[in-house]
C-alpha cells in the first residue's frame, strides 16, 4: 500500500484580532522589527499559508476465502471473505517551504533583562525556530486498517434466457476510527510542534466510520448465442456519520444503475462492457478540528458545506481462453 495525505496549512490562524499584533500601531510590540499587515495582505493570509504533505508506504498479507454451491441446476450460491489487514505506512513529513516559515508563537524569556522587550509568553507573529524559521523533514508512520469484508450472492435460471442475480455485503468500516500521522522521531519536531496536538501527533482527523451493508439485484438476459445482456440496481450505505463527515471524504448514501453486455468473438475470445451511473443523497457538513480525545479544539474554525454529487463509472474486460 502507497499513501499521500496533503492539505494547505496556515501557519497563523486567520482572526481578526492578531491583525495589529506585529507593527509600529502596537506599542507593546515597538521596536521589535515586524510589519504590520495592509488590509489586503490580511485577507489573502499573506506569508502565512504552506503546503503539507506526508506520504508513505507498507505491505501485509490478507486472505480471501470464497466458495460457490451449485444447489440445484438452476440455483447457485456464493460466499466470499476478506481479510482485515493492518499497515504502517513510513515516510516522511514536510512542508512545501522549508524556510522562513513564520508562525503564531510566544515571546521568549531573554538572558539579557535588556533584551526583554515583551514579557515572556507573549503571543507575537514571528519565524517558527529562530532567526531561520527553518521547518525540517519529520519522520513519521501513518496506521491504517483496511477493513474485513463478507459477501453473499444469489444466481437463479428462471428460463433458458433469463437469469436473476442478487448479492449482499457487509464491510466492517468500523475499525477506521481516526487518521492519524505520528512522528517516529525520539524528538519533537517543528512540523509536529506547529500541529499543536501533543503526545507525538503531527496530525488527527477523527473518522468513527461505522458498518455497512450495501445490497444489489441484477437480471442476465441471453439475447442469443453472441450477446449477453445485462442490467442491475444497488444501494450503497456509507460508512461516514453525519457527525464526522469532512470536507476530505463528503460522502453520503448512494444508488447504483447499471447496464452492461457480453459479447462472445468466437468460442476463445469475448468482451465485457458495464456502465453505472451513481446518484448520492445531498450532502450537508458542519466540521470542525478536534483534539485526541475527540473534542473540538478551542481554535477550531467552523466549516459548513453543501454538496451535490454524481458519478459515473466505466468497466471493459477482455477474456481469452488459452
Amino acid at each position: 500500500m502507497q499513501g499521500l495525505l496533503s492539505k494547505q496549512v496556515d501557519t497563523v490562524p486567520y482572526n481578526e484580532n492578531l491583525k495589529f499584533l506585529n507593527g509600529g500601531e502596537n506599542p507593546r510590540h515597538a521596536g521589535l522589527g515586524f510589519a504590520e499587515l495592509t488590509d489586503e495582505q490580511w485577507a489573502a493570509n499573506e506569508g502565512f499559508n504552506n503546503h503539507y504533505e506526508v506520504s508513505g508506504d507498507d505491505w501485509q498479507v490478507g486472505y480471501n476465502l470464497s466458495l460457490m454451491w451449485d444447489v440445484n441446476t438452476d440455483i447457485t450460491i456464493g460466499v466470499a471473505y476478506r481479510s482485515e489487514m493492518e499497515f504502517k505506512l513510513k515516510g516522511d513529513s514536510e512542508f512545501a517551504q522549508k524556510e522562513s516559515v513564520v508562525g503564531l508563537t510566544q515571546f521568549p524569556v531573554q538572558a539579557d533583562p535588556a533584551q526583554q522587550l515583551l514579557p515572556a509568553g507573549t503571543y507575537i507573529i514571528a519565524p517558527v525556530d529562530g532567526a531561520t524559521g527553518s521547518v525540517p523533514n519529520q519522520a513519521s508512520e501513518v496506521p491504517l486498517t483496511t477493513p474485513q469484508s463478507l459477501t453473499v450472492s444469489y444466481a437463479h435460471q428462471l428460463t433458458d434466457k433469463l437469469q436473476l442475480v442478487a448479492g449482499s455485503t457487509w464491510t466492517q468500516w468500523s475499525v477506521f476510527e481516526s487518521f492519524d500521522v505520528i512522528s517516529t522521531e525520539s524528538t519533537p519536531g517543528m512540523i509536529e510542534t506547529l500541529g499543536g496536538l501533543g503526545e507525538g501527533y503531527i496530525g488527527h482527523i477523527e473518522e468513527n466510520w461505522h458498518d455497512t451493508i450495501a445490497v444489489a439485484v441484477g437480471v442476465n438476459y441471453q439475447l442469443n448465442n453472441d450477446w449477453l445482456i445485462r442490467a442491475g440496481y444497488a444501494n450503497d450505505q456509507s460508512p461516514v456519520s453525519n457527525t464526522y463527515r469532512t470536507a476530505r471524504v463528503p460522502d453520503n448514501d448512494r444508488e447504483w444503475l447499471s447496464t452492461g453486455f457480453n459479447y462472445r468473438i468466437n468460442q476463445d475470445l469475448d468482451v465485457d462492457f458495464a456502465f453505472s451511473y451513481l446518484f448520492f443523497m445531498d450532502t450537508e457538513i458542519t466540521e470542525y478540528e478536534r483534539e485526541l480525545d475527540g473534542s473540538i479544539s478551542e481554535k477550531s474554525p467552523e466549516l459548513k458545506g453543501e454538496y451535490s454529487m454524481d458519478a459515473m463509472a466505466y468497466s471493459l474486460q477482455v477474456n481469452y481462453k488459452l
